[in-house]
């Protein structure tokens, strides 16, 4: 099961992450708001302090340019997207091949949290039509 939380970052992201006990976290270097760059890699360590379940926290470059890669010196077992992808190639074989499983339509496949701008962030519960339209997105 996937989670997705808001890019507002609060004590309410810390008490969802630390519900799910998540293993691996994807999160961006920082986000935009009213046109000003918001930088999350101050939080992170805060992030992995507080769930211990955290095996991996997977950095992904969005705020800033190519050419900067952003520090995680001071992330327990973080690491850059780049790097991330690179290993698990490294480690997949020619005849490792992911098996799929036919779920219905509205199988869930993520737990995605509102914003909590208006009250406590909200569990929205997204199937595989949500993840299509993402898709068809990109």
């Amino acid at each position: 099961m996937w989670v997705g939380v808001t890019r507002i970052w609060n004590d309410d992201v810390l008490c969802i992450c630390y519900t799910h006990q998540p293993k691996v976290v994807f999160i961006a270097d920082g986000y935009f708001y009213k046109g000003k760059r918001i930088d999350s890699m101050a939080k992170l360590a805060d992030l992995v302090a507080h769930v211990p379940s955290i095996e991996k926290m997977v950095v992904v470059r969005y705020t800033m340019p190519d050419y900067i890669r952003p520090s995680i010196k001071h992330v327990r077992n973080g690491v850059h997207y780049d790097d991330f992808v690179a290993a698990s190639r490294a480690v997949a074989k020619a005849d490792d091949l992911i098996e799929f499983e036919q779920v219905p339509f509205s199988h869930p496949v993520y737990i995605m949290y509102s914003s909590g701008t208006t009250g406590l962030p909200k569990c929205i519960v997204q199937g595989a039509g949500v993840v299509l339209n993402h898709l068809k997105e990109l």
